[in-house]
């Protein structure tokens, strides 16, 4: 695996472009079209091409993209932040709650919920947390290697009956909501998880490959909250995908991604990739 990323690593560092090429005909079966994207895709790959890329870092960064959330309005759905740190040997977990989240602020996954503090591994978390922020997440996604890893904790957040939220990931395009991907029941695998597709109005899409039968879960107590939510923070950018939770008490931030599944979209139709290109030609 190490081998793989580090041979992929150098294709990115020798041709950006023909790397992305060949990740997307890896997918797509096909070339990409960088001059005229003709669906997604094509458009998020082409654009992470431009120099000025680099723009999203902050807003990419978990933890410098509070403060567009706050001077957006929705300081209230942001969870409790209770420290920072560049090094995981710095964190006082005598500071801490009972229950809390370890996260990089650059990265995918590698949360590390603790529900009972007195049974966290702690020596065991610092190691891990400390290898996490060595480096950066990617260097092929190009506004990665300008967010500077650090290490935060902040409000556990849970359903009532302990089980892992909900994701709706909002797929918005200058503002508009192209459509909602809900991620649920999640296991303790952060990869593991339902996927299913509604437009704002939550009727089906059937926009997943190789799903052919499936049912949404029920509508969010928030849904109307969330709508805004997205569209307001999204307003700013092309695209941008807002993720959002629903306890059914009240919402909360998750991130702003940019480049949603590196941009291949690899679990996305080519319905759907063509469809949410609309709004952008």
């Amino acid at each position: 695996m190490l081998l793989l990323r580090k041979c992929a690593d150098l294709f990115y560092r020798i041709s950006p472009r023909c790397y992305y090429a060949t990740r997307y005909f890896h997918v797509r079966k096909q070339w990409p079209n960088f001059t005229k994207p003709t669906n997604l895709s094509e458009y998020l790959l082409s654009e992470m091409l431009k120099p000025e890329f680099k723009r999203f870092a902050d807003y990419t960064d978990k933890i410098k993209v509070r403060q567009y959330v706050e001077e957006k309005g929705f300081a209230s759905i942001l969870p409790k932040l209770y420290g920072v740190w560049e090094n995981a040997n710095d964190i006082d977990f005598n500071m801490l709650p009972e229950k809390f989240a370890l996260k990089v602020n650059n990265g995918c996954g590698n949360h590390i919920l603790c529900k009972t503090k007195r049974e966290l591994p702690i020596a065991k978390v610092r190691r891990l947390l400390n290898h996490l922020i060595a480096k950066p997440y990617s260097i092929r996604e190009p506004h990665y290697p300008y967010i500077i890893p650090k290490i935060y904790a902040e409000e556990f957040i849970e359903c009532d009956d302990g089980s892992f939220l909900t994701d709706y990931k909002f797929m918005c395009v200058k503002g508009k909501i192209q459509c909602i991907l809900i991620c649920s029941n999640r296991s303790s695998d952060f990869h593991k998880i339902d996927r299913t597709t509604v437009d704002k109005d939550w009727k089906l899409l059937p926009w997943i490959v190789g799903i052919k039968k499936f049912s949404p879960p029920s509508r969010p107590t928030h849904l109307e909250e969330m709508k805004h939510i997205a569209e307001t923070l999204s307003a700013d950018f092309d695209f941008v995908r807002v993720d959002l939770y629903d306890t059914g008490k009240q919402v909360y931030f998750g991130e702003l991604t940019f480049t949603p599944n590196s941009s291949l979209l690899t679990f996305w139709t080519k319905e759907a990739i063509t469809n949410m290109i609309n709004d952008l030609n």
